[in-house]
């Protein structure tokens, strides 16, 4: 045998021999449920042992006793990263979790001692979803003593370095325990002269922490300066709390940290927030225009501002300066801090403004009279373009035609609408309207009309809207012509594109003809109609021929169907205005002197109202198909409900109320007349006759023989509350 393998035998006999607790092992929190392990050596892992991730539903625990009696087991992470959403590693000091809680981990590689009696370490792992992050890895090990903490306050910072007295500031910084065991530490925050901590320094907040070896924890709080604090410069110190107790340390050096505050006094500071114009940036405005403007103005220091200006300058830039040339002023009020307030002015661009890209500038406190802490927020822009002054009316593209088949002596109606393409305001601007053979304006051209606009501004049309109803000469000759549209058509103005002022719209001269029709026949009323009652309803009736229509008369006819015969019964007819050729009305018909007024002896039943135009056959028509609209109607008998009087209670009624008390009718008497209803009138106490179709106190009596007066259906008043017999 060789020398060299009866070593490599020897060595691992003698390893073999070794306790087991002394060897290096791998141990694994279950996924779910509970291990324990006696040891003082060896890697604990996540239930994803060393080569894979963790369970993301795990819920597991395992419990470290240390192998060596007297001592308390370490713990060193060499990896530990979870997802801190979802999932957490939760040390106790103790052989299970009723022990005091040592940390809860999710990243670093802190080290963990245990310090009860026992020495053991509980671990749990818990996890509901996230991310499949690496887990952790710790190293196990026993100490017989546990080396003191070393606490270091770190990245100590001010959200905003100046702060007024009685405000808050927020400061953030972290505790770091460099080496040693964990320890449970207070941060304490102190508004101090200097950089030292003094037993004169001004407690501002505290916090308590607790902090791992190798691990820190994070801190922010907003902190009070106090009311009264003078303005000047101090410094914000955060101390741990063992600096009190140095023996409790390795080094208590770096247990402060400081950073610079400064305390100001209140000052205003007032800005432009927002800029209203009543021009868009992208519209030319001519030299001589006026620009209104509403600018908000905000305080947003801690004192209040006095009352100053807004001054407007127009600028070849965006930027304030001494070049700049001031258009106009307006006032700003003063205002208490925080607070804001709407400024309205205007400024007129030059005269002699050359054209150009400008911008308008909104400048508060533009001389500079507040003393502010931000003098860069005072300034808001608004670009213009002055462009070469030009002049040239057109027209929007907004036209319509009524008719386009007028006959020779109708009418047509235009609507148009001119714009002012220059840059030049123009007070008014004509159109023209030719009716021509072709689609150019030439001498020959026949003048219909013309019309006058209102105000244009530059690139606008609001005051360009147009709208004339013209006559086509009755000589005209049928055929195809074109309705010209011309834009100053005299010539007024020195434009500087003549070629954008004709709008050409084509029509046809037909021979005459008139066409009525009744499109539409609606009922008008919620209530069904009842015979001895006119029919409310609603026509849509139409000229489709080319010319006047004239009489325009409507009848009205009862039939069995939908279908006009010799046999229906005219109801009566209504009269209306002529119809232009080409014209639509809607009618409303509901009198019945005037209209569909049904016979009283009509039997109750289904019918259909007919609507005929024309139905005397007066005007020549094209189409004489087309006069008749149907609409289905349900005909009910009259309602009749007498009121019978009564006599009252001997209580106090007003006259013309009625009585909700238990009465009893009162037969008439022999000499006649209607009985009586006895009112008291509470201003004359006078008694009255009261009538049946008055029902407060009436002067007229009944005359026997008489007959009475007809009351229509739903006639009468106060029917809720009198008492009824129907019949």
């Amino acid at each position: 045998m060789k020398i060299s393998t009866f070593i490599s035998i020897l060595l691992l006999t003698l390893l073999a021999l070794q306790p087991a607790e002394l060897l290096a092992q791998s141990f694994q929190l279950p996924a779910s449920g509970t291990a324990s392990y006696t040891t003082c050596s060896g890697t604990l892992y996540d239930d994803g042992g060393p080569n894979d991730t963790y369970a993301l539903d795990t819920k597991g625990s395992v419990t470290l006793l240390p192998g060596t009696a007297g001592s308390k087991l370490r713990l060193e992470f060499t990896v530990l990263e979870l997802d801190s959403l979802h999932s957490s590693l939760t040390i106790y000091d103790g052989p299970d979790t009723s022990y005091p809680k040592l940390n809860r981990l999710y990243h670093g590689l802190p080290t963990v001692y245990a310090t009860g009696s026992s020495g053991a370490l509980t671990v749990v792992l818990t996890a509901s979803g996230g991310l499949p992050l690496r887990g952790f890895a710790a190293t196990i090990g026993c100490v017989t003593s546990i080396p003191p903490p070393d606490l270091a306050v770190q990245g100590l910072q001010l959200m905003c370095p100046s702060a007024l007295a009685g405000e808050y500031v927020r400061a953030t910084a972290r505790i770091a325990n460099l080496s040693g065991a964990q320890a449970a530490t207070t941060l304490r925050y102190f508004l101090s002269a200097d950089t030292k901590q003094s037993p004169d320094d001004i407690a501002l907040s505290a916090n308590d922490l607790s902090v791992t070896t190798g691990s820190w924890a994070a801190d922010e709080r907003y902190l009070p300066i106090p009311t009264g604090t003078a303005p000047g410069t101090y410094y914000l110190l955060c101390v741990a709390q063992v600096a009190w107790n140095s023996t409790a340390e390795t080094t208590t050096a770096n247990n402060s940290a400081y950073t610079p505050l400064t305390v100001v006094r209140p000052t205003p500071n007032v800005e432009l927030a927002a800029i209203y114009a009543d021009y868009s940036s992208n519209y030319q405005q001519a030299p001589g225009t006026t620009l209104f403007t509403t600018v908000e103005v905000q305080n947003r220091g801690q004192a209040l501002s006095v009352a100053t200006e807004v001054g407007y300058y127009l600028s070849a830039d965006a930027v304030f300066g001494p070049d700049d040339t001031l258009l106009d002023t307006a006032p700003a009020k003063a205002l208490a801090a925080g607070t804001s307030a709407l400024v309205y002015g205007s400024a007129s661009i030059p005269p002699t403004a050359a054209p150009g890209t400008y911008y308008l500038l909104c400048v508060v406190d533009h001389l500079d009279e507040v003393i502010e802490d931000d003098e860069q927020n005072n300034t808001l822009a608004l670009k213009l373009v002055i462009p070469p002054l030009t002049i040239d009316v057109g027209f929007d593209d907004n036209h319509t035609l009524a008719t386009n088949q007028p006959a020779p002596g109708g009418n047509v109606t235009v609507e148009c609408t001119l714009r002012n393409k220059g840059s030049i305001p123009l007070d008014s601007a004509t159109v023209g309207f030719y009716l021509s053979a072709d689609r150019l304006l030439s001498a020959d051209d026949v003048l219909l009309g013309q019309a006058t606009s209102g105000a244009l501004r530059p690139d606008n049309s609001y005051y360009g809207f147009i709208a004339r109803t013209l006559t086509i000469p009755a000589t005209t000759p049928l055929g195809k012509y074109y309705l010209l549209l011309v834009a100053d058509h005299r010539n007024q103005l020195a434009e500087r594109n003549e070629q954008d002022n004709l709008l050409p719209l084509a029509l046809d001269v037909v021979v005459p003809a008139v066409d009525m029709t009744i499109g539409a026949l609606k009922y008008a009323s919620v209530y069904a109609p009842v015979a001895g009652d006119v029919v409310p309803n609603r026509i849509t009736i139409s000229n489709q021929g080319t010319t006047q229509a004239s009489p325009v008369i409507v009848g009205y006819y009862l039939s069995a169907d939908d279908q006009l015969s010799t046999d229906d019964l005219p109801l009566g007819q209504v009269t209306l205005a002529p119809l232009a050729g080409g014209e639509s009305r809607v009618v409303d018909v509901a009198n019945r002197y005037n209209g569909a007024l049904l016979p009283a002896n009509t039997a109750a039943g289904t019918y259909y109202l007919l609507a005929v135009a024309d139905h005397l056959r007066q005007v020549a028509e094209t189409n004489e198909a087309n006069n008749v609209a149907a609409l289905a109607i349900q005909v009910k008998r009259p309602d009749v409900q007498l009121y019978l009087p009564v006599l009252l209670h001997p209580h106090d009624e007003e006259c013309g109320h009625s009585a909700q008390r238990t009465a009893r009718p009162v037969l008439p008497a022999r000499s006649g007349g209607l009985p009586k209803r006895i009112c008291r009138n509470r201003r004359n106490q006078q008694r009255a006759r009261c009538s049946a179709r008055n029902y407060g106190c009436a002067a007229r009596p009944h005359h026997p023989g008489q007959a009475l007066p007809l009351i229509q259906a739903g006639g009468g008043g106060q029917r809720g509350r009198d008492r009824k017999l129907r019949q």
